[in-house]
């Protein structure tokens, strides 16, 4: 991903958007190993003391919202990023099929990514 960083400045148009998602992590985390929490050999006596608890489901929610306001991808509908000098500044819009990833730049892992299928700019 590093090598994707762009190396000028642009005119970058991106449309609102929002990507709802959610998952079952059950069957990934029981063909990791985690097999126990789900049955009757699950200890949760942390939990709650003299009652013999299970895990039955584990749900994976995650939201991306961008909007003219919006901090989150550095998102809006015709921000300019503007250079200090005389050259031109290509422009850049997001008006067909699109990713988004986000990642976190001090290790370099990817936090959310999506796509875009019918932008509107």
């Amino acid at each position: 991903l590093l090598l994707c960083r762009p190396l000028w400045k642009y005119s970058v148009y991106i449309p609102k958007f929002s990507i709802k998602a959610s998952y079952s992590l059950k069957t990934v985390l029981t063909e990791m190993g985690m097999v126990d929490m789900f049955g009757d050999r699950a200890d949760l006596s942390g939990i709650a003391e003299g009652q013999q608890l299970a895990v039955s489901e584990v749900v994976h929610q995650a939201t991306l919202d961008v909007d003219e306001a919006g901090a989150t991808a550095a998102a809006a509908t015709g921000i300019t990023i503007t250079l200090h000098s005389y050259y031109y500044v290509p422009v850049l819009k997001f008006n067909r099929p699109f990713m988004v990833i986000i990642t976190d730049h001090s290790s370099d892992n990817i936090l959310f990514m999506g796509k875009i299928t019918n932008p509107n700019i």
